[in-house]
């Protein structure tokens, strides 16, 4: 919206009339834009890299800074900065744009996700929590997603951590692992949820409600290809079967506990843009908000620390009329721990294995439980045909 408004000099102090009209043109160019197919050629996947690469660094960066009382939102923040300077010396011919497609999270211990606190929200990550880390980076609409579950050593850091922390974050590392194995062209999405399912069986894990892994498109992180961690009654995205060239964000979540999540007190700071939606704000502030939005996030989700004082007035309005669709932090039950991994992944022919874009080393752990299962076993060994079902 920012650069429509910027074509005419009235612009510069515009009416409602004229912002909605400016917006609903922004949602037209950017539904064609995301809605357009692509196959994939040697440009776009270097695009793919370098955003990974990008991503990939940044995780590195923030995982090696998470030690006993390092300041939660002071790391938040430092991860969105490092994002920004690394994109800032890439591709700066021409205009291309590019960004934080998910803004730094770091939820600890029984918290799964989306927490990115404010500057003025005190916390501090302490020894022997279980962190998860979630970013992402977009070039040109290609999009890389990581998450990472990283241990703070409660003791000797030259000792594993073991126990239920060591439990759960093997269940989602070694599943992650089983996915990616299982993505080449044929396997059935079916197969893979029943693989992520008997992975957290054999570390008596739990795999959370309503996550899901997905196939990505160009400025879209959720595309229509979606299979579940565990079964639902309530869920049940169609079946599909992996292609060549499919870009997946592997998204795989553990519990301890039962795997549902809820909603707290936490604060919700994460939102993202609803182009489908347009609607005439009537307060000032709710304007200059959606403004700042439609400039610097158009289409990824953002963190609203960076927004100013008085745009972040009319954050109630854009919200209760679905122009910005909050992310809260979710929850399992206290005592318990989650953990997450997630990577990218671009699925290859040819009987080629899948490609890992993104992904982190997982903690020193030792768990006391393994993988027995035989089928899963030789999944985890690469010996997997393609449509070959995973039995329950």
């Amino acid at each position: 919206a920012a650069h429509a408004l910027a074509a005419s000099p009235r612009a510069l102090t515009p009416t409602p009339h004229d912002l909605s009209c400016a917006l609903a043109m922004e949602v037209e160019k950017l539904q064609e834009r995301v809605l357009q197919g692509e196959a994939l050629n040697a440009d776009i996947i270097n695009k793919y890299k370098i955003a990974a690469e990008i991503a990939n660094s940044t995780m590195a960066q923030i995982v090696k800074l998470c030690q006993h009382q390092t300041n939660i939102a002071q790391l938040c923040a430092l991860g969105d900065q490092l994002v920004h300077e690394k994109l800032a010396q890439v591709f700066n011919r021409g205009q291309v744009e590019k960004g934080p497609a998910f803004p730094t999270c770091i939820s600890v211990n029984n918290c799964l996700s989306n927490m990115a606190p404010l500057h003025e929200e005190t916390g501090f990550l302490q020894a022997g929590d279980v962190v998860k880390i979630d970013l992402g980076v977009q070039l040109d609409g290609y999009i890389a997603m990581i998450g990472h579950t990283h241990i703070i050593p409660a003791a000797d850091p030259s000792e594993p951590t073991k126990g239920k922390a060591a439990d759960v974050v093997s269940a989602a590392y070694l599943a992650a692992e089983a996915v990616v194995k299982m993505l080449r062209p044929g396997t059935k999405s079916a197969d893979l949820t029943r693989a992520i399912e008997k992975v957290a069986a054999e570390f008596r894990c739990t795999p959370v409600d309503g996550v899901y892994s997905c196939n990505s498109k160009r400025f879209i992180i959720d595309a229509e290809k979606q299979f579940l961690n565990k079964y639902s009654d309530d869920v049940n995205p169609p079946e599909f079967v992996v292609n060549e060239n499919d870009v997946f964000h592997v998204d795989i979540c553990m519990s301890t506990g039962e795997g549902k999540t809820r909603e707290l007190d936490a604060r919700t700071t994460v939102f993202q843009r609803d182009v489908s939606k347009v609607y005439n704000l009537k307060m000032k502030a709710s304007r200059a908000l959606l403004s700042q939005v439609s400039q610097h996030y158009p289409t990824m989700p953002f963190c609203i620390r960076g927004m100013d004082a008085k745009g972040m007035l009319g954050l109630k309005e854009c919200v209760q009329h679905g122009l910005l669709v909050p992310y809260p932090c979710k929850f399992e039950r206290p005592g318990d721990l989650v953990a997450r991994f997630r990577l990218t992944v671009l699925v290859h022919g040819h009987g080629r294995a899948a490609e890992r874009l993104t992904g982190h080393e997982p903690p020193y752990i030792s768990s006391v439980y393994g993988v027995q299962d035989a089928q899963i076993a030789a999944v985890l060994q690469g010996r997997y045909e393609p449509g070959a079902p995973i039995h329950a």
